[in-house]
């Protein structure tokens, strides 16, 4: 993984990782990730002065605790031999550098769910290549930021299935996103136009505005909502939550923006640190 400077040996299903010397952990599985992040810390970082060095292991190690516990929670759902795989092993060390850097403003949540996502069974280039983007990507952005994208996506991209339940289920949903979307309030113009320049937003296709209701109008019209003021109305006294929702998304003049792939990873990624059954790949495909 890190060029011919090393050798090794490994067997099948075995975890094989490059550091000072010749590695060889059987039984890739979970409950090696404590030794993993470790030995990434290592190699990357060989020669920090102590009381650096300390620091970063204790990132480290908080990191690969949150890790593991991520993916013994979710172990029925992932693929444990693709922790074998030379970019799941790029993207664990990747996300170990930014952990050794920065501790928390990593947002090592969301790298956990990343990788633990990358870990699914299934073989999906364009999602994997996403996911590891996003993974190097999360580390530069802001709790601000963060919010922005969550709120996009969830304005956005997410769909609310249109049955009698409707309006009541846009208010749950938007009450379990609420409380990731309070630090948006600090989001600030350089941090938004860093956001699109790192690639997780994109500016309009068109010089005109994008009325939000209009769009969600288009999406969920049909009987009982035949009018635009009528939706609004409805959306405004059955599901208040929801209202807020688009009231932050109008003063943070978020018309501008859209998601890119990499911004929605990043922002299911967060969202399922809150909510169970997030599917990423019903939105990057």
């Amino acid at each position: 993984m890190f060029g011919d400077k090393q050798s090794q040996s490994v067997g099948p299903y075995a975890l094989a990782i490059q550091a000072q010397g010749d590695i060889n952990i059987q039984g890739a599985s979970p409950e090696h990730i404590d030794q993993m992040v470790r030995l990434f810390l290592d190699y990357n970082f060989p020669k920090l002065r102590d009381e650096a060095l300390a620091i970063a292991r204790d990132y480290v190690e908080q990191f690969g605790k949150q890790l593991k516990e991520s993916l013994i929670a979710k172990r029925e759902s992932i693929d444990v031999g693709k922790l074998v795989l030379p970019d799941v092993q790029a993207g664990i060390n990747d996300a170990v550098l930014a952990s050794a850097r920065l501790g928390s403003k990593a947002n090592p949540e969301i790298l956990c769910e990343l990788i633990t996502e990358r870990l699914r069974p299934g073989d999906d280039q364009f999602k994997d290549i996403v996911i590891a983007a996003a993974i190097r990507v999360v580390p530069q952005l802001t709790s601000p930021q963060v919010a922005m994208l969550v709120l996009l996506h969830s304005v956005l991209e997410v769909e609310i299935k249109k049955d009698e339940l409707f309006f009541p289920s846009l208010d749950a949903y938007a009450l379990a996103v609420m409380p990731l979307c309070e630090p948006i309030s600090e989001l600030s113009r350089a941090q938004r136009s860093h956001a699109e320049a790192v690639g997780v937003c994109a500016g309009p296709q068109s010089s005109f505005k994008f009325d939000i209701y209009s769009a969600l109008y288009e999406k969920y019209k049909g009987e009982g909502l035949t009018e635009l003021v009528t939706f609004k109305t409805a959306i405004s006294e059955q599901a208040p939550i929801f209202s807020q929702l688009l009231d932050i998304y109008e003063s943070q003049r978020l018309f501008t923006l859209r998601p890119t792939s990499v911004g929605s990873a990043i922002a299911i990624a967060r969202l399922s640190t809150v909510m169970d059954g997030l599917q990423m790949d019903a939105w990057i495909n």
